[in-house]
């Protein structure tokens, strides 16, 4: 069950709520959903669509705690701290914005 606040932000941003957005979630896995040709339907994260993409990798136990205790101490999260190195990484090799 959706809380009011999501409740609100699904109606406003789709029309619809959220029950009604379960239903479709519900029928798209089950198959039962048919597109036109005129449809656009999209494979991926939407954060292809925005500019960004999402990247998995691993990384050594110690180098996670370290970033971990890096986020804690500036107050912002652990991809923030990531986005900031490989930044700074790029930059030195003259490739941020390549």
């Amino acid at each position: 069950m959706a809380t009011k606040k999501l409740e609100d932000k699904l109606n406003a941003m789709l029309g619809m709520t959220a029950e009604e957005l379960d239903g479709l979630a519900q029928a798209y896995e089950n198959d039962e959903v048919e597109f036109s040709a005129d449809d656009e339907v999209r494979d991926g994260s939407p954060f292809d669509y925005v500019g960004t993409k999402r990247e998995t990798f691993v990384l050594q136990a110690a180098d996670f705690r370290g970033a971990l205790q890096a986020a804690q101490m500036d107050g912002c999260s652990k991809s923030d701290v990531y986005r900031t190195a490989l930044r700074e990484y790029l930059d030195r090799r003259g490739l941020a914005h390549a």
